[in-house]
């Protein structure tokens, strides 16, 4: 899927009730936001549907929301395919305003408007207030800001993306160094083409979007090839523009200074004099914004060294390779790069777009996020040289936006978490008067907004994937000892080469979903070690199945989450010994564990301990072949129909 260059709008939709009316035998509708879903319920004795929305739901004007209705047919409830879908300019340019105030706000708003959509015999009503413009800061973060609602949960994401919404990262290098092949694989995305221009040279000026990544901003450069007069000075331009810039989303956050590894014995030249003029300047162009120097074709050199050592007949290892590469790029790439710069300290990595070379991409997206949160922290500590408590929105949307390091978006999940409702689990009175499903829904949406899996249906957002997760968590109360599911659970005893696989059947969960709803979920939280513990597994039991989805999804050849590619994951955590392990530790956490200072410390030991240390999970995951996870189905085969 293509990127998308469009103008950049920083107004929002802002939607605090919705009605239906006239719904021929509709008995429940669906409104979907991006990735969000939100129910709309009868009145009772009415044929009206209705929700209200406090604070009011946010939509960008670029994208498109629906709702979909749910009517009887056939004596049963079932989706009815009725989908109305709404633009947000239309709503924003056809709606009838009104001046008095709505009495379920805190602070009445002066004005409002309402949108009217009809479709066959339904008529959609929606109450819009007035468009707001996103905070925007300069590359210091503030503090998130507690709900303006008392005792709203609101997803501490929110307020971070609403601060930062997207990475943006300008790459500079010259045709055919392999920065498109760069981009797409650390941000999995496909070719960069502006809408509504065909591909051909690069314009800095041009932001360019994904529909597949949408925490994601590329400008794209040339390098300063001989002929190109105008291009140093443009590229400067735009930088110290965005430099200066005030709103933190439109500042450069990283960029990456891209050359091709020159091969001696072919004849390479590391870089064109337009390159050696803009690094002269480098330190006053680019002032402090995190830049870090790319090394493409990185195969090419490391070919040439074995080539040499062959025919020599030495004996090498990986290690001793990479050493000698290491050592020919420090002697004829970095030390003329320090020698035009000034500089010493030049952040660097060599990467190829060969499988063998694989983390070397996770290498150069973590050197980038350490950089971009060294530059980027929030404005109470930015003069103190180390930080570890403050959580930069920079930072975190930088963790978000890239798809080959799982272990950046688990620090940043873990960071969030300890931003605000972690601390409320265990010492905070943010869950105060709210059910532990409630507690546990924010939680669970933030954790997978971190994530950033290519989900348009909204899968990992829905009630039977995090019904799925309570019921996971319910667990925790079972006889954790091994346990051989029986054949037709799925996973049975087919193998190829020892590695469990997949079969080509429907996947049946190990429990089902529907509205009985553990009993556990409903009651209201309360700050004791048998709740907390359930937490403990829930934040776990979660990052573990979409530890376990990242590594699926890397493997298939189709970006967007499936039904059957969720179910893989939860089955292959739930199944494994690795879950019964961490289980088993939750349950043995002494009554006085709970009320000592350790708590969150020890609650991140569990998330950060991965599945892949489970050497058996391990090999089944990354042993599964593609085919294996492709197909539709619903969340409960058995039950569908």
């Amino acid at each position: 899927m293509p990127f998308t260059s469009m103008a950049e709008s920083s107004q929002i939709l802002r939607i605090s009730r919705i009605e239906v009316q006239n719904g021929d035998k509709v008995e429940y509708a669906q409104l979907t936001i991006g990735a969000s879903q939100h129910k709309v319920h009868k009145r009772q004795d009415s044929n009206i549907l209705s929700a209200e929305f406090s604070p009011p739901l946010e939509s960008s004007l670029e994208k498109s929301f629906h709702l979909s209705t749910t009517k009887w047919k056939f004596g049963a409830l079932k989706w009815s395919g009725d989908r109305i879908t709404i633009d947000p300019r239309e709503v924003l340019s056809n709606s009838e305003d009104h001046r008095k105030p709505i009495p379920r706000f805190p602070t009445p708003a002066e004005s409002w408007s309402e949108f009217r959509i009809v479709q066959g015999k339904v008529t959609v009503i929606l109450e819009i207030l007035p468009p707001s413009q996103p905070d925007t800061t300069t590359g210091a973060q503030p503090e998130l800001p507690a709900p303006s609602i008392p005792g709203l949960l609101i997803p501490t994401t929110d307020e971070l993306l609403r601060q930062c919404a997207r990475f943006r990262i300008l790459i500079i290098g010259k045709t055919g160094v392999g920065k498109t092949s760069l981009i797409n694989s650390t941000f999995g995305i496909d070719e960069a083409r502006p809408e509504h221009e065909k591909r051909g040279k690069a314009n800095i000026e041009i932001p360019l979007y994904s529909k597949l990544n949408e925490h994601f901003v590329l400008h794209d450069s040339n390098g300063f090839e001989p002929g190109e007069n105008t291009n140093l000075a443009d590229v400067k331009r735009f930088i110290e523009r965005r430099k200066t810039h005030s709103d933190v989303n439109e500042q450069l956050h990283a960029v990456w200074l891209s050359f091709q590894v020159p091969v001696e014995r072919l004849g390479h030249r590391l870089m064109e004099a337009g390159m050696e003029d803009f690094l002269r300047d480098k330190g006053e162009i680019l002032g402090d914004i995190p830049t870090i120097f790319v090394f493409t074709k990185y195969d090419m050199l490391t070919e040439d060294i074995e080539r040499r050592w062959v025919l020599e007949k030495k004996d090498y290892t990986e290690e001793q390779l990479d050493s000698e590469a290491d050592k020919y790029l420090k002697q004829r790439c970095i030390k003329r790069i320090q020698e035009l710069t000034g500089q010493n300290d030049i952040p660097y990595i060599a990467v190829s777009s060969k499988s063998r070379y694989k983390d070397r991409l996770k290498q150069l997206t973590e050197l980038t996020h350490e950089k971009v949160s060294e530059y980027f922290v929030p404005k109470n500590i930015r003069m103190l040289p180390k930080h570890g408590n403050g959580v930069s929105a920079v930072a975190t949307v930088t963790a978000i936006a890239q798809r080959v390091a799982p272990k950046l978006n688990i620090q940043e999940l873990i960071n969030v978490g300890k931003r605000r409702y972690w601390k409320a689990v265990f010492s905070g009175a943010d869950f105060s008067g709210h059910t532990i499903k409630d507690c546990l829904h924010v939680m669970h949406t933030d954790i997978v907004k971190v994530w950033n899996f290519y989900d348009p249906s909204g899968l990992l957002l829905s009630e039977d994937f995090r019904d799925f997760m309570l019921k996971l968590v319910g667990t925790l109360d079972e006889n954790n000892r091994q346990k051989t599911l029986p054949r037709s659970n799925t996973f049975g005893s087919m193998s190829e080469g020892g590695v469990l696989l997949v079969a080509l059947v429907p996947i049946v969960l190990p429990f089902i979903t529907g509205s009985a709803v553990i009993k556990w979920a409903r009651e209201t939280y309360n700050r004791v070690p048998e709740v907390q513990r359930k937490f403990i597994a829930y934040i776990t039991d979660l990052t573990h199945v979409l530890d376990i989805l990242f590594t699926l999804t890397a493997i298939r050849s189709k970006k967007d989450l499936t039904i059957r590619v969720i179910k893989a994951a939860i089955v292959m955590y739930q199944t494994s010994q690795r879950r019964r392990d961490v289980h088993n530790k939750i349950k043995g956490l002494t009554i006085a564990f709970f009320g000592g200072c350790d708590v969150i410390d020890e609650t991140e030991l569990f998330v950060k301990s991965r599945y892949i240390d489970d050497v058996d999970l391990k090999q089944s995951v990354e042993g599964i072949p593609p085919a294996e996870l492709e197909g539709e189905e619903d969340w409960n085969p058995s039950q569908s129909g």
